[in-house]
């Protein structure tokens, strides 16, 4: 039984994403194709465009075998952080054979090449990056320009993110394997709309659009796979989907909470500087996107504001003691907290779920009130984290429905 692990947020599923299943199926060999799927909040710091339940049914419906959601704190890092608590989870689950990604490149050895560089950091690279961070370049294009011979392989986005996979691997020693395919139809964050392709950038920016002719759900019915458009379609309808300035009051509470830029620095992503900066500027917070666009400059990019922004606003701490390994010790396999929270299967993967309670070592929870006693105290306070968070994007999703809030507790394992 061969199985290949896909790491992607789905926002939404597209037809892009069901080619990359489909590749993984046929290029790996794999049995089974899962998913680890970011929460209700991405990687770019803002809301998913609809629920984690809803994105992992899209995906089930089309291409993906097992979804197991990873936890908002980690899954709004940084591209390292967030490749490295994705594979270190992974591998706990014990049965991942592949990990699997499209790029731009399409050259897995060529990825491997430029990671091995990056995830052993030789003198000379380390030298030449401090020298560029220096001078108030952001630290993607400081890295870029430190490894000139990588330099237009690491300036694009799911190249980045391979290398940075293939790195977790490197220094996990994970016994996964990396494969890629090159990417196709419209690149990452394009927002034209092909034929029958559009990146996940395109389609939010269709359903947040204030023109109503540019806003018309149907034109994306190409782009996404049938009954995964069908779903999104009806949250569209009951007006369900979440963007970021739905996020502004919260933000901007707890911008007005805190009684110096000192307390902000208690949150994830936020450094002192940047504390002072969204501290003393908080009366401006009247919108989380021109908020996040007025702190962002020349070293932080658009992107690392928006995280940081995200984390305050939902008041996601700085690791403590309850979810990393004591300041200034190694970090070894399975030191942080982690489970496998999944979210939804096909039926035909009962064989592989059955394998992985044999041999995962860490909790496995489909039903959370029934299985929330077998975390650990660590374990535990992570998954009351996550949801106390899906709880707040049920909140802001219900405010533009009318809808009861969804209790994140009750939800039940999709199984399609």
């Amino acid at each position: 039984m061969k199985t290949a692990l896909i790491v992607a947020e789905f926002n939404p599923y597209h037809n892009g994403h069901k080619y990359i299943a489909k590749k993984a199926r046929e290029l790996t060999g794999a049995d089974f194709v899962i998913a680890l799927m970011s929460g209700d909040f991405v990687q770019r710091g803002a809301p998913a465009i609809v629920d984690r339940y809803t994105r992992a049914k899209m995906a089930l419906s089309a291409g993906i075998d097992l979804v197991i959601a990873l936890p908002t704190r980690y899954a709004t890092c940084s591209a390292e952080e967030y490749a490295e608590h994705a594979l270190r989870i992974a591998d706990s689950i014990g049965c991942v054979d592949f990990i699997f990604f499209g790029s731009e490149c399409g050259d897995v050895n060529r990825l491997i090449e430029a990671a091995r560089v990056l995830a052993f950091e030789p003198d000379d690279y380390k030298k030449c990056l401090r020298e560029y961070l220096k001078q108030g370049i952001s630290f993607p294009r400081a890295r870029a320009f430190a490894l000139p011979q990588y330099e237009d392989l690491l300036s694009k986005p799911n190249n980045i993110l391979g290398v940075e996979y293939i790195k977790a691997i490197l220094r996990g020693n994970y016994n996964i394997q990396p494969e890629t395919c090159m990417r196709v139809g419209v690149s990452h964050g394009s927002t034209g709309l092909s034929e029958n392709y559009a990146s996940a950038t395109a389609i939010r920016e269709v359903l947040s659009s204030q023109d109503i002719i540019v806003r018309s759900v149907d034109k994306l019915s190409a782009c996404i796979p049938g009954e995964a458009y069908k779903l999104l379609k009806a949250e569209y309808e009951n007006n369900r989907l979440v963007y970021e300035n739905d996020l502004t009051f919260m933000l901007a509470s707890a911008l007005w909470e805190a009684r110096s830029a000192i307390d902000l620095t208690k949150y994830l992503s936020v450094s002192e500087t940047f504390a002072n900066a969204a501290w003393t500027s908080r009366e401006k917070c009247l919108s989380f996107t021109d908020y996040a666009m007025m702190l962002k400059n020349r070293s932080l990019t658009y992107t690392h504001v928006c995280r940081a922004l995200l984390h305050i606003a939902l008041r996601i701490e700085k690791d403590s003691s309850d979810f990393t390994p004591a300041s200034g010790t190694v970090t070894e396999k399975n030191s942080y907290p982690d489970f496998a929270h999944i979210l939804g299967m096909r039926k035909e993967a009962g064989s592989l779920v059955s394998r992985m309670m044999e041999i995962s070592r860490i909790p496995l929870i489909m039903r959370p009130s029934r299985e929330l006693k077998s975390l650990d105290g660590a374990a535990r306070s992570l998954f009351y984290q996550e949801m106390r968070l899906s709880n707040l994007y049920n909140i802001l999703a219900s405010r533009r429905s009318g809808q009861n809030i969804q209790n994140e507790m009750s939800r039940r394992l999709i199984t399609v």
